[in-house]
């Protein structure tokens, strides 16, 4: 895959930050504050939620190339060619529907409803005010309109309707460039077995003490 850009809203690290400051505080309190009674379940739970924010914050993210577009979601990566790509929609979260099957895109969530109302008395399909920032721009061309306002989740101030530009930008260049990529779906066995792991530990010292 070449001319690769990644997609991953910013707010995902300050997400998983939090988890591993929990985790790693956790993990210190047990060894050098606990009385030992319960150290192995409270390691347990610290790697249980480090495990499980690396698998929701970290791991997740949207790659898009001039052939294609790889989705890694927790426990499964997706690569489709744009020439297997029939339909956008975001719907509760980006959905690809493509030649076999659908797939939703984790990091992109439809959370735009809080600013819609500016977006929407600003933005028609006849005009756009000059009090909207270029940020609320981007992407506008390319959102989905019901009436005179854009759906909430289209609109480029959420994270579905800014991921939904630039794939729909994508699919444009790739009907010019034609360049393609095989279609692959990988299930995150590493990621499965480590997040079962911690939280079999977690069970099991919980009933042994």
């Amino acid at each position: 895959m070449t001319n690769v850009e990644v997609f991953k809203p910013k707010v995902a690290f300050v997400y998983a930050a939090t988890v591993f400051i929990f985790a790693i505080l956790l993990s210190v309190q047990t060894i050098y504050f606990n009385n030992g009674s319960n150290t192995a379940l409270d390691l347990a739970v610290a790697a249980t939620a480090a495990v499980a924010g690396w698998l929701t914050w970290v791991r997740p993210k949207l790659e898009l190339s001039d052939e294609g577009v790889r989705v890694v979601n927790p426990l499964r990566t997706v690569t489709i060619g744009w020439q297997d790509v029939q339909n956008v929609s975001t719907r509760f979260s980006l959905n690809i529907l493509h030649n076999n099957g659908r797939v939703g895109v984790w990091v992109a969530a439809a959370n735009g409803r809080r600013r819609m109302s500016r977006i929407s008395g600003a933005a028609t399909r006849n005009g756009i005010s000059s009090d909207l920032t270029s940020q609320d721009l981007r992407g506008i061309a390319t959102a989905t309109f019901d009436g005179d306002s854009i759906i909430a989740s289209d609109s480029p101030i959420s994270d579905s309707g800014l991921a939904a530009h630039l794939v729909r930008t994508r699919i444009g260049d790739f009907r010019t460039a034609g360049a393609t990529v095989n279609y692959s779906n990988k299930f995150n066995w590493l990621g499965a077995s480590l997040l079962v792991a911690a939280v079999a530990s977690c069970v099991l010292f919980a009933v042994v003490h």
